[in-house]
């Protein structure tokens, strides 16, 4: 029963990876939203599980890396808000540089 129940859980974590692709793929997500990155940390989790209870450790190292990447974007959108809600506002690249300033005209 107990394999059965991981087998489980490889499959939700790849219908999960496969889920956001196809959202992104369509337009309906966007690679920036926390979502996109929650759907592939929690699908990659699902199969390192899956990976590593049949010895299958080059998936499970894939999806370690997978599950990382996953965890820097998620960070990297939180450290993004935060600036945000303090007021310094989107950063944008003008003439080559970064700036905060909102509008490239200006720069």
């Amino acid at each position: 029963m107990a394999s059965l129940s991981i087998e489980i859980i490889g499959w939700i974590g790849t219908i999960l990876i496969l889920m956001a692709y196809l959202l992104l793929t369509k337009g309906n997500l966007a690679s920036s939203s926390k979502l996109y990155h929650i759907l592939n940390l929690t699908g990659g989790a699902g199969i390192v599980v899956e990976a590593i209870s049949n010895g299958a450790y080059p998936p499970a190292a894939l999806n370690v890396a997978w599950g990382v990447i996953a965890v820097y974007g998620i960070l990297r959108l939180m450290r993004s808000d935060g600036s945000r809600k303090a007021g310094t506002g989107p950063v944008t690249k003008v003439g080559g540089y970064r700036s905060n300033k909102t509008d490239p005209n200006l720069g």
